[in-house]
């Protein structure tokens, strides 16, 4: 009875697994690049600062002014003007260069966007195979404990044994199938966030035949002065300086340009009498002067602030983006050496232990309780190594983000 449960548990659990549909790394990336909501709502804003930015030599509104009335003399007249207001040509210029900025920091942005979505993407995907992996593993423990659990019975059976050895196997089988289930929890988990980042309809699952381990992107420290990440803060550091020319430009007076047209109906200075049907036209010429500029100065003097703080903003987030990349480096050397480790020497002592551990049980020359011990050491080195690949993996995907071709 014990025996089907546990059978019936793992065919249920590896049909919720496996039934899914596989899909490889590089089909999930170019999905997640399609469909990705906050890509998309990025890729949405970098459009709207690029329309923006055409934006830049907007001008006032035309004023259109009329009167009618005794205006000049007894006679009702009518007068009609056109005004418009303009900026002096640097003003418009600077602008143009500050909304240009802006264009290009959210197409960084976006680029930004793009490797981190690129980071999550594969370490969902890796960290779902490795949770295969770890199934695996439980299910071949499974199928180990089950021939013993076997084995036990019989020889309790038949008075070879004490009910102890029979007690123990069960326990340790039980405790395996409590594992299982908690890392196929694990694995729905990971499943719901991966389908998440690729914005899908259906659940996902790594390929059967993939690739354990990441390949390294080449990445050098002189390169990543190129990453978006840092070309973004320069860019930052840019427009405010921008900014701080435009608060100064609004020191510079406006020039206000305006055509009238009015009769005057009457006797004119010339003594002749003019009738509505003559016009009298003019033009006129103004300045806008901000004579009141005590706040504008204000304003000057708060974007200078603003601008220290982004260019020393910029000096700090390089440093730290330097420590992290040189972090990261560290981190894949180190990940590099266990799993050599693990790969060249440990997986081959785990092979050696459990050959002997069953040659020396079937001899009767060990006990149940020595070969379990010697058993869970087999099983422990089995599973570090599964750990030091996802650990591998993990320090690839970090150093690659750093790669500003990403």
């Amino acid at each position: 009875m014990f025996k089907n449960k546990i059978l019936c548990i793992y065919m249920f659990l590896f049909y919720n697994i496996y039934a899914q549909k596989p899909i490889s790394i590089d089909s999930a990336w170019s999905f997640a690049q399609l469909h990705n909501d906050k890509l998309r709502s990025s890729q949405l804003y970098a459009s709207y600062l690029r329309k923006n930015s055409q934006a830049a030599y907007q001008l006032p509104n035309t004023i259109i002014n009329t009167q009618y009335g005794q205006i000049n003399s007894f006679y009702y007249d009518n007068q009609f003007s056109i005004q418009q207001n303009l900026s002096f040509p640097l003003v418009y210029k600077t602008q143009k260069n500050f909304l240009s900025v802006l264009s290009k920091m959210g197409v960084l942005q976006t680029q930004i966007d793009l490797v981190e979505l690129k980071k999550m993407v594969y370490r969902k995907y890796y960290e779902m195979v490795y949770m295969q992996d770890k199934l695996n593993l439980l299910l071949r423990l499974d199928s180990t404990y089950l021939s013993f659990i076997e084995k036990s019975n019989a020889r309790y059976i038949s008075g070879e044994t004490d009910i102890l050895e029979k007690v123990i196997a069960e326990t340790q089988r039980g405790q395996l199938n409590s594992q299982v289930l908690q890392a196929n929890e694990d694995f729905k988990a990971l499943q719901e966030e991966f389908k998440w980042l690729l914005n899908a309809d259906i659940y996902y699952v790594p390929e059967l035949n993939t690739t354990k381990l990441l390949s390294k992107e080449n990445s050098e420290l002189t390169k990543i002065n190129n990453h978006p990440s840092l070309l973004i803060l320069a860019n930052e550091k840019n427009a405010s300086a921008i900014q701080t020319k435009i608060e100064k430009n609004k020191l510079i007076p406006d020039f206000s340009l305006a055509f009238i047209t009015m009769s005057m109906k009457g006797v004119g200075a010339d003594n002749v009498f003019y009738n509505y049907n003559t016009r009298f036209n003019s033009f006129q010429l103004g300045l806008l002067v901000p004579v009141f500029n005590h706040a504008q100065k204000n304003k000057i003097a708060a974007s200078k602030i603003y601008e220290q703080y982004s260019l020393q903003n910029f000096e700090t987030k390089r440093k730290q983006f330097v420590t992290e990349y040189t972090v990261a480096q560290i981190k894949y050397n180190k990940s590099l050496q266990t799993y050599n480790y693990y790969n060249n020497e440990a997986l081959k002592s785990a092979k050696q232990i459990l050959v002997t551990a069953n040659n020396q049980f079937a001899k009767g020359e060990i006990d149940y309780m020595q070969w379990v011990f010697l058993f869970n050491q087999y099983i422990t080195i089995h599973s570090q190594y599964i750990d030091t690949i996802l650990s591998l993996n993990n320090a690839i995907i970090d150093l690659n983000f750093f790669n500003p071709k990403q």
